[in-house]
C-alpha cells in the first residue's frame, strides 16, 4: 500500500508542477496585457485544474455492489467523493491530496471489499494439507545416467573406415 501511495504522490507532484510552470510560463504575458490597457487588458489566463469527480465515482461504482454498505444505491460514491475528495484534487497541494485520498480508504475500504462483487480470497483458500496429482510420469528431456568410462569424445571416423575394410 506504501508504493501505491508513494505512486500516487509522484503522479500528484507532476501535476502540481505543471500548474506552476504554466502560471510561470502566462505570468510575463498577464503583466503585458494588464499594462496595455484597453480592450487588451481584458483578456486573461488561467491555470485550473479540472476534476470530473462524477465520471470517477460512476467508475468505482461499477465496481462493487451497491445494494448495501455506505455506497447504497447510484450516486452515494459520488455525493461522498465531493465531500472527501474534491476540494484537495481541486485546488490541493500534493501532500494534501495525498492525505485525503488516505482518509477516503481509511474510512470506506474495509465496506468496499466486503461489497466487492467478487470472490474474497479467504473464501477461494480452503485450509489443509496441499496435494499435487500428476496424470503421468515427468518425461526428462536429456538421459540423467552417469557416462560409462572411456574416451570422451568419439574416435575419429577414418580409423573405423580402416577397421571396417580389413577381413
Amino acid at each position: 500500500m506504501k508504493d501505491r501511495e508513494q505512486g500516487y504522490m509522484r503522479v500528484f507532484d507532476a501535476i502540481v508542477g505543471e500548474e506552476t510552470v504554466l502560471r510561470e510560463l502566462y505570468a510575463p504575458l498577464m503583466a503585458r496585457l494588464a499594462l496595455a490597457g484597453g480592450t487588451l487588458a481584458k483578456l486573461s489566463f488561467n491555470v485550473t485544474r479540472v476534476v470530473d469527480v462524477d465520471a470517477w465515482a460512476a467508475k468505482g461504482e461499477e465496481l462493487f455492489d451497491k445494494r448495501g454498505g455506505p455506497f447504497k444505491g447510484v450516486g452515494s460514491l459520488t455525493r461522498e467523493a465531493h465531500d472527501m475528495l474534491a476540494e484537495a484534487w481541486e485546488t490541493g497541494a500534493s501532500k494534501t491530496i495525498a492525505e485525503a485520498m488516505n482518509a477516503f480508504r481509511t474510512k470506506h475500504s474495509s465496506a468496499l471489499l466486503e461489497n466487492a462483487p467478487y470472490p474474497h480470497i479467504d473464501d477461494l483458500v480452503q485450509p489443509g494439507p496441499e496435494q499435487i496429482v500428476r496424470s503421468h510420469r515427468p518425461v526428462l528431456l536429456r538421459p540423467h545416467r552417469p557416462r560409462p568410462p572411456g574416451p570422451q569424445r568419439p574416435p575419429d571416423r577414418s580409423q573405423r573406415r580402416e577397421h571396417a575394410a580389413k577381413p
